[in-house]
C-alpha cells in the first residue's frame, strides 16, 4: 500500500469494444480522426487557409503531430469542444471497451489489498470494470457498496478520496481510481460537460483549474512510490 500505479494510454491502446471490436482508444486512430476533421474544415473554409497552412501543409505532417497539439489546432479552427469530444474522438464510446489483461492484474493486486489507489490519464472504464469483475454481481459506479471509486472532479475527491472500505464489506478495501484528465462514463451519462475531458496541450500543461488533481499528484510523488 505504498505503491501507486500510474496508467497512461498504452494500457488501453489495444482494448476493444465488445459489440464491434473497435479500438476506439487507440491513439493512432484518434490522431487520424482529428487530422481528417481538420482537413474537412480546410476544404470548407478556403478563406482561412493562410491562417493555419503552416500546421497542415501535407496530410502526413498532421498525422505526425501529437494528439494534444491536433486538438489545439481543431479548437483554434472550430471552438465547438462538444463536437470534438463526441463526434470526432467518440469519447462516450470509451465506456464500451473491455479490460485488457493488464487491467485484470492491477485489479487482482487491489483485491489482495496490495494497492488501494491508481492514477490514470485515461478516460475509459476498463479498470473499474476489471475491479468489479473480481466481485460477484457488481457493476462499476460510485454507489455505497461499489469496490471501485472513480474520482474525476473535486466533488468526487471530497466524497471518495478518504474512503477506505466498502460499506457492506468492512474487510474489503476500496480501490480509488483518480482520472485526472476526465471520465468518459460521466460524460456519456451527462454528469459532466465536454470541457471536463482534457485534450489540448495548454489544458494538460496548466492542470486547467484541477487543483485537487495537482495537489494529489504532488502529494503522492512525495509520500508514495509511483510506478
Amino acid at each position: 500500500q505504498r505503491v501507486v500505479p500510474f496508467l497512461g494510454a498504452g494500457i488501453s491502446k489495444d482494448a476493444t469494444c465488445k459489440s464491434n471490436n473497435k479500438k476506439v482508444a487507440d491513439t493512432d486512430n484518434l490522431i487520424k480522426n482529428v487530422a481528417a476533421s481538420i482537413y474537412k474544415m480546410r476544404n470548407a473554409g478556403k478563406d482561412d487557409r493562410k491562417r493555419w497552412s503552416r500546421w497542415c501543409s501535407r496530410s502526413s505532417s498532421l498525422r505526425k503531430t501529437s494528439l494534444d497539439r491536433l486538438c489545439e489546432i481543431y479548437l483554434w479552427l472550430n471552438q465547438d469542444i462538444e463536437s470534438l469530444v463526441k463526434n470526432v474522438l467518440h469519447i462516450d464510446e470509451f465506456i464500451k471497451l473491455n479490460p485488457r489483461p493488464a487491467h485484470r492484474y492491477i485489479a487482482f493486486l487491489a483485491r489482495e489489498g496490495l494497492i488501494d489507489e491508481v492514477i490514470t490519464t485515461n478516460y475509459d472504464s476498463c479498470l473499474e470494470k476489471a475491479d468489479c469483475d473480481t466481485f460477484e454481481n457488481r457493476e462499476p459506479g460510485n454507489d455505497e457498496d461499489s469496490p471501485a471509486r472513480v474520482v474525476a472532479c473535486l466533488n468526487d475527491y471530497r466524497e471518495n478520496a478518504g474512503r477506505v472500505y466498502v460499506s457492506k464489506e468492512k474487510s474489503q478495501s476500496c480501490l480509488k481510481i483518480y482520472k485526472i484528465n476526465g471520465c468518459a462514463k460521466k460524460f456519456a451519462e451527462g454528469n459532466s460537460r465536454a470541457e471536463s475531458i482534457l485534450l489540448t496541450e495548454s489544458q494538460l500543461q496548466h492542470w486547467r483549474q484541477r487543483y485537487w488533481a495537482r495537489d494529489l499528484f504532488r502529494d503522492r510523488l512525495r509520500s508514495r512510490t509511483i510506478v
